[in-house]
């Protein structure tokens, strides 16, 4: 018998799955894609961000969001991850921060420091309106002056930009 895959076990029959790079990180979005497939409801959350280019008032590249949650900086250095579930690290790793599904925003502590409502409205811990994330991707501050540019629902990519009104408190 010819087994479609390497056996687990040398000495039994028991086959397994081809070894693959990243382990649950893999698996899950497969698991997701054959449950679509079946015609069965995918169990996966919203991330709070989106693939894309980062850029300030003018146009001029700030960063880029990979598809998987890596965030770099203009020149491709890496500079962080965003996980599905919305925890921030930084690029070695070291949680650094938490975007809740109900846009509270923690920060390494669990402490709150701010709040993005469903219609892109960013406030501070205190609720004052720290800026605004519109549909198209445009950044704004309080004041309504453009600040930036990110993918459009980035979530992450604009309280990045905005991050200096969520502590300057």
């Amino acid at each position: 018998m010819t087994l479609p895959y390497p056996c687990c076990h040398q000495r039994t029959a028991t086959p397994c799955l081809p070894k693959r790079q990243g382990g649950w990180r893999y698996l899950l979005p497969t698991l997701g894609l054959g449950l679509a497939v079946a015609g069965l409801p995918q169990l996966a959350l919203a991330a709070p961000y989106t693939a894309g280019t980062t850029t300030d008032r003018y146009g001029a590249v700030t960063g880029h969001m990979e598809s998987n949650g890596t965030t770099t900086d203009r020149y491709g250095a890496v500079t962080g991850h965003v996980e599905s579930d919305g925890t921030l690290t930084d690029r070695y790793g070291a949680v650094k921060g938490h975007i809740g599904q109900d846009g509270a925003i923690t920060d390494t502590y669990g402490a709150t420091m701010g709040h993005m409502t469903s219609d892109g409205e960013l406030d501070d811990r205190y609720g004052e309106p720290v800026g605004n994330l519109r549909s198209d991707g445009t950044v704004v501050n309080k004041t309504g002056a453009v600040v930036g540019h990110v993918p459009p629902g980035d979530k992450v990519g604009a309280i990045m930009i905005l991050r200096d009104g969520l502590s300057s408190r």
